[in-house]
């Protein structure tokens, strides 16, 4: 399977829920060690088995594009726990919230991706008083209380995937730049520490589904146009 240049591709697909236990036992045998132990350090079967599923789709997905075997697979990883691959031009993210994950693939940009399921959020106004970004805490003081919660979650997607995109993980201030409010203009709108860097990056809106939201950030050396995106469920 190849990527044309200006594609860029998301896959999803259900997580343990929809999964029988012999099912999980056959994705355990690609995993590699160092995986099965992050795994087996999961509290609760659902989470290791939620962990198991998307790892197994994540090396299924990637051997198509590498024409590897799943289980040949080798990660290198940022010093932030980011994986990657060594000598390929191929970047991909992933992400599950819920029931549902997500993967993104492209060839030679960054790339991050992120979805949550849609819930309530009761602390939403005070998380984004103390996290956020100035303009931020504006455009969700502006929100109803009955939009509140998914106002929120549609925030956080996009700085997730963001953040995800950068490869800084949790580490990077989330006060530190914005993203837009408006639920059809997914957009980052300032980065304080370069606010020229924003010209690089695009958000996109990804149909998961409507008990989610998810949102994909991709970072271009000359910015990101003529790009399609192929959603592949």
């Amino acid at each position: 399977m190849n990527i044309p240049e200006n594609e860029i591709q998301i896959h999803q697909f259900p997580l343990a829920d929809d999964r029988l236990q012999s099912e999980i036992d056959e994705f355990e045998k690609v995993l590699s060690p160092d995986e099965l132990i992050k795994a087996n350090r999961f509290r609760f079967n659902k989470h290791r088995s939620n962990y198991i599923t998307a790892r197994y789709y994540l090396r299924k997905l990637i051997s198509h594009y590498t024409d590897t075997n799943p289980e040949e697979i080798v990660f290198q990883y940022t010093d932030k726990d980011k994986p990657y691959l060594l000598k390929e031009e191929i970047k991909f993210n992933l992400a599950h919230s819920g029931n549902r994950c997500v993967y993104a693939f492209v060839k030679n940009l960054e790339i991050g991706i992120d979805i949550e399921i849609k819930r309530e959020i009761p602390d939403a106004r005070d998380i984004c008083h103390r996290f956020f970004s100035k303009k931020e805490i504006e455009d969700l003081n502006k929100v109803s209380d009955e939009d509140v919660s998914e106002t929120f979650l549609l925030c956080w997607t996009r700085k997730e995937a963001f953040i995800k995109a950068v490869g800084d993980g949790l580490s990077y201030p989330l006060a530190e730049f914005t993203v837009s409010l408006d639920k059809d203009k997914p957009e980052i709108t300032g980065i304080k520490k370069d606010q020229k860097e924003v010209k690089f990056w695009k958000l996109f809106n990804i149909d998961a589904g409507e008990n989610y939201l998810c949102t994909l950030a991709v970072k271009g050396k000359f910015g990101i146009t003529n790009y399609e995106l192929q959603i592949k469920n």
